[in-house]
């Protein structure tokens, strides 16, 4: 005996869940630097992996947010916050330039870096 022939799916009959909106998104982002402003630094990491979770969902670069997240700089997330809140995310953030300064090597240690590389 053989199987019964499985019942396809209609498309567009199932539901999608619908994502929070960027206002409740800003909302609970202020609850959690206000609650990180009240609270001890070795205390606050479970509250800086939900400011980054927060902030990852926003049209913020994710190079800015990391920085901010590595560093922990709640001056700089409250700057940002507050950017996000007027819709200006693009001005926010560093230059090219600022973001990665050239560092200039001397030829020589250059050269034995590569012959110990070489050799290993």
């Amino acid at each position: 005996m053989s199987k019964p022939k499985r019942k396809r799916k209609r498309p567009g009959g199932h539901h999608t869940a619908v994502g929070p909106t960027t206002e409740q998104i800003l909302a609970e982002l202020r609850q959690r630097v206000v609650e990180l402003e009240s609270t001890d630094a070795a205390e606050a990491g479970a509250i800086w992996g939900a400011i980054h979770k927060l902030l990852l969902k926003t049209a913020c670069d994710r190079a800015v947010v990391g920085r901010i997240i590595v560093a922990r700089d709640s001056d700089t997330l409250t700057t940002l916050v507050g950017a996000l809140e007027r819709g200006d995310t693009e001005s926010f953030g560093e230059t090219p330039e600022e973001a990665a300064p050239s560092i200039d090597i001397p030829h020589e240690t250059r050269k034995m870096a590569m012959r110990a590389f070489r050799k290993r």
